[in-house]
């Protein structure tokens, strides 16, 4: 009996972890890698975009803790999405410690251009980031909320970020989501979709949340919210989550084909 050993060799940096990584495609057309882990210098953060097949790639590392214990550097690792927009610059959400928005130039130096805090001072997060078809602004979810104005429960946001040249890197305004966030609902994903014009984008999210019902159930929402946080409508599933995760991908590249849900709340089918 004879075997056959194959020989891999990896083209990735020796700080990437691709079986860790998060990944998404996004309005420029490149797919991005983001993945956290332990190496000999301390926890990193990798950063890497590549076209769909693979041969085109530029990443960098980024030193996280100089030890992984004590010493912190930039804070956490709460790393998760990157997204580049038309014009090719780049946000990073990190939901950690600080909690920011990344921005990065068309080049992917390694140094940021920009770190936006604007509403996420409050510890909300920043666990999503997209970018706008129309307008090129970014969309970051501040998914465990921000409790504006003295409110007792906070409540999610989508913070909203320029496009340059054009705008500045910075925290253009706040918009708020009908979802708290507390012992019953959890906002967990979303996307964005502009309706209007370059200087008027209108932007429509479709926001992914969780309500416990019990200390055993819960019941997962797909929601069409617009900028002024108005229900267009919500769907609900039971606790498999597949079908849900499904239409929100396929809502936010324009197929708006809500359905009625399981649990028996009726959505108008191509609501606009």
């Amino acid at each position: 009996m004879t075997y056959t050993m194959q020989r891999v060799i990896s083209r990735e940096g020796t700080g990437f972890a691709c079986r860790y990584a998060y990944l998404s495609v996004d309005r420029d057309g490149n797919v991005y890698l983001v993945s956290t882990m332990i190496t000999e210098r301390g926890r990193t953060m990798y950063l890497l975009r590549t076209n769909p097949n693979g041969t085109t790639r530029k990443g960098f590392q980024h030193l996280l803790f100089t030890d992984v214990i004590l010493g912190s550097k930039d804070g956490s690792e709460g790393f998760t999405y990157a997204t580049g927009n038309a014009d090719g610059h780049v946000a990073l959400g990190n939901y950690g410690a600080p909690t920011e928005v990344w921005m990065y130039g068309p080049d992917l130096a390694p140094d940021p251009i920009a770190r936006v805090t604007g509403e996420f001072a409050g510890g909300g997060g920043a666990y999503r980031v997209e970018a706008g078809a129309v307008s090129g602004r970014f969309y970051a979810l501040a998914q465990y909320g921000v409790a504006a104005g003295g409110a007792a429960t906070p409540h999610a946001q989508i913070e909203v970020i320029g496009a340059p040249p054009a705008e500045q890197l910075t925290g253009l305004t706040a918009l708020p989501l009908p979802f708290g966030h507390d012992a019953t609902t959890r906002v967990l994903d979303f996307r964005v979709r502009e309706t209007g014009t370059a200087d008027a984008p209108a932007p429509v999210f479709y926001v992914l949340y969780k309500v416990v019902l019990d200390s055993t159930h819960f019941a997962n929402h797909l929601a069409k919210v617009d900028s002024a946080g108005t229900v267009l409508w919500d769907r609900v599933d039971d606790a498999s989550t597949g079908g849900v995760l499904n239409s929100i991908v396929r809502q936010s590249v324009g197929e708006d084909t809500a359905v009625p849900g399981r649990g028996g709340v009726a959505c108008p089918g191509r609501a606009r």
